[in-house]
């Protein structure tokens, strides 16, 4: 697999709630493929979705223009809700900004403007010479067409520098897909591929899929998303699946998933696993990971360099005995695991401080709605008094309003505003409830 085969995502991101379209989850995952694995990128780093892109993707080249503005028209608005464990939630959205326009003219203005930031001064002039197809309003040509994406920022941490917690898929394979159902359920197997049963409850697939009132039978839920999934996996990608609707008294609440390698594709894994290795896998032989190796040669590396720097010879036989020796007695291990636990901590605080961040905005957003809620009923209750009553509630307001606030009071009270402003929301509410 090379690089632009490879789709890396991290497992959150896999579980996540959000609907697309076919067209929409093409773009998605050609955009992915064309971040560098285990590579920060720029917050504000373009990526360019050409024809040649969706044909491999499996768009027909006579709709290929068609498809890309499909998949570009609602993109900027397609949101997703990511798990942050704690019960919570990040929502967001996939997209910062979207735009399309034709090859040539980006050729030609990125040949202008070869050292431009983030592309931003030959975008300006695409805009300024009306070549530039901003969405949602688009080209209705079918020339050359190409889109330019730029991820939200909130989708970034999922998609890039991933070292862990990550599901890998081959693009050749998703590429196929016809079904957005398809691509949902793939990545479901190919995050649990070792272990060769999921199982869903089926409020999870309902939410993961975000049918919203869609589907609410069983039945329908099994003919239009578990059927066209699980037929299309079958005949499309390298893994047999079959599953099981499972019951609790008379209701279906959960889903069975099996699945394991067709025969023709078993050799084609094993060659694989033979190039690609997960650094923190142990080794059979000795017992350590790849990256306790390299903590242990470091170590190595070191103490030769010590003795050579004292006009000693190390010969290979030497060098062995000395390997053979670091690796018996785990050397730097202590201080490596020490490294690993003072990152983990780093991290485990960040997702903490992260959550408590968002904790505290959805407070403060539960707070908002409610006093908005109170000043409404306020609002309410008392444009439903009578005028003489309503009189006696300013009067009692005016009473109480001291200072700068009392001419602000008489202002609004003029005005008929009095009562919906909610610098005096808590006066009537002592008085009207």
């Amino acid at each position: 697999m090379t690089e632009q085969n490879i789709v890396i995502l991290d497992n959150s991101l896999v579980k996540a709630s959000y609907k697309l379209s076919l067209n929409e989850m093409r773009l998605i995952m050609v955009l992915l493929s064309k971040i560098p694995p285990k590579t920060a990128i720029d917050p504000k780093q373009p990526f360019y979705i050409t024809k040649d892109d969706f044909i491999r993707m499996g768009s027909h080249p006579d709709n290929v223009a068609r498809d890309i503005r499909s998949a570009c028209s609602e993109l900027l608005n397609r949101k997703l809700s990511i798990p942050l464990g704690y019960d919570m939630e990040l929502h967001t959205h996939w997209v910062y900004n979207v735009l399309t326009f034709k090859t040539e003219t980006f050729e030609r203005l990125k040949a202008e403007y070869p050292n431009a930031k983030n592309d931003d001064e030959f975008i300006t002039q695409l805009k300024l010479h009306n070549l530039l197809s901003v969405i949602p309003f688009v080209l209705k040509s079918d020339e050359n067409l190409m889109a330019r994406v730029v991820l939200h920022d909130d989708v970034i941490p999922y998609v890039s520098e991933l070292k862990e917690k990550f599901t890998k898929l081959n693009l050749d394979v998703v590429s196929q897909f016809s079904s957005y159902y398809t691509f949902r359920f793939y990545l479901l197997i190919m995050q649990w591929q070792g272990q060769g049963k999921i199982i869903l409850s089926i409020k999870d697939i309902r939410k993961m899929f975000d049918l919203g009132d869609k589907y609410q039978a069983t039945k329908d839920l099994k003919v239009w998303v578990i059927d066209v999934a699980i037929d299309e996996l079958n005949e499309k990608s390298p893994y047999s699946v079959q599953y099981e609707l499972i019951k609790k008294g008379r209701k279906f609440i959960e889903l069975e998933l099996k699945f394991k390698l067709k025969d023709k594709d078993k050799n084609k894994i094993k060659e694989k696993n033979n190039t690609e290795r997960d650094n923190k896998t142990v080794d059979m032989f000795d017992g350590l990971t790849d990256l306790e190796r390299q903590a242990i040669q470091s170590r190595i590396d070191d103490y030769i360099a010590m003795i050579e720097s004292k006009g000693e010879v190390v010969s290979d036989f030497y060098r062995q005995n000395i390997t053979r020796k670091a690796i018996a007695e785990r050397w730097g291990l202590d201080e490596f695991v020490k490294k690993q636990e003072k990152k983990q901590a780093i991290k485990e605080q960040k997702n903490k401080e992260f959550a408590e961040r968002l904790a505290e905005q959805q407070r403060e957003e539960l707070e908002k709605k409610e006093r908005e809620k109170q000043r409404n009923e306020i609002i309410q209750r008392f444009e439903s008094l009578t005028a003489e009553q309503q009189e006696f509630i300013l009067d009692e307001v005016a009473k109480k309003a001291t200072g700068i606030f009392a001419k602000i009071f008489a202002d609004k009270r003029k005005e008929n505003t009095a009562h919906q402003s909610p610098m005096f929301a808590d006066y009537f509410k002592e008085l009207l409830f």
